[in-house]
């Protein structure tokens, strides 16, 4: 059970991007919350601007985007307010996230140790020894030979690997807030599956939260205890996943739920 207090609360907030056609609204007078010791589903379809909330928990619309009105509130801070050097230091040590595609998130000519350390080194508020950290960080994920992998290259690793890699660069310094962003797509289902139960055990033992920003209905059916449905850059639904998605009370949200493999459970 999460507590009553949340840890992030998202207030009337608003993004837009500018394009050649015009600005683009992609997140509009939301307002959620993320509780404490929680997993939260953020889903929707391509362009719902599910992914443009779930980053703006961490400050990363500039400098493209823009905040055009509201707050985000971590822990009582404005992250919308924080000055760029602030941010930096902010995340990474209070928020982290785990993003797709995750061989292109991590430098080629750079050993696995080396990044991982890169990350501890430039947010941990306290420095310990670095052959300790990494291997810790990599046995944290189940990763076996730690020591092996350590000294491997980005290229030398499975895409299951990598993945792990990056859940262990996001939580080496303990971050309170963990954003995955379409994390496990690209994986097939079992490696998905592994990945999944990783990250949520992960959270349950570090009194984590974490948002889940995805598509997959069935990812945020076993993962996520609570559900948030996006549209238009609009949250049009929200509430336990079970309740939404076994009696759903947007006409969007019934959408999504009949086309998905879900739909069987509702009907």
């Amino acid at each position: 059970m999460s507590s009553a207090q949340p840890l992030v609360e998202v207030r009337d907030l608003s993004v837009v991007f500018p394009t050649d056609q015009g600005p683009v609204r992609a997140v509009e007078h939301v307002t959620c919350r993320v509780n404490r010791d929680e997993i939260v589903g953020l889903v929707g379809e391509t362009g719902s601007g599910k992914s443009t909330l779930g980053r703006a928990l961490l400050g990363y619309v500039r400098p493209i985007g823009r905040v055009t009105g509201g707050q985000v509130l971590f822990e009582g801070q404005d992250v919308t307010r924080m000055s760029s050097g602030k941010l930096r230091r902010w995340r990474g040590s209070k928020a982290s996230i785990i993003v797709q595609n995750s061989r292109s998130a991590l430098n080629p000519v750079e050993t696995i140790g080396s990044q991982i350390w890169a990350v501890h080194k430039a947010h941990a508020q306290v420095l310990q020894d670095r052959s300790a950290v990494v291997e810790q960080a990599l046995k944290e994920v189940r990763i076996p030979d730690p020591q092996r992998v350590a000294r491997s290259y980005p290229h030398q690793l499975s895409g299951g690997m990598v993945q792990r890699v990056l859940i262990a660069m996001a939580i080496v310094n303990r971050p309170r807030l963990l954003i995955a962003d379409e994390a496990t797509t690209g994986l097939d289902a079992t490696i998905q599956a592994t990945v999944l139960d990783l990250l949520r055990d992960l959270v349950t033992s570090e009194r984590m939260s974490s948002v889940v920003v995805t598509h997959d209905f069935g990812v945020v059916w076993h993962y996520c205890s609570r559900v948030m449905v996006m549209r238009g850059g609009v949250i049009v639904e929200e509430g336990p996943t079970r309740q939404v998605f076994e009696n759903p009370q947007h006409p969007y949200t019934v959408q999504l739920v009949r086309a998905s493999a879900l739909g069987s459970r509702s009907a």
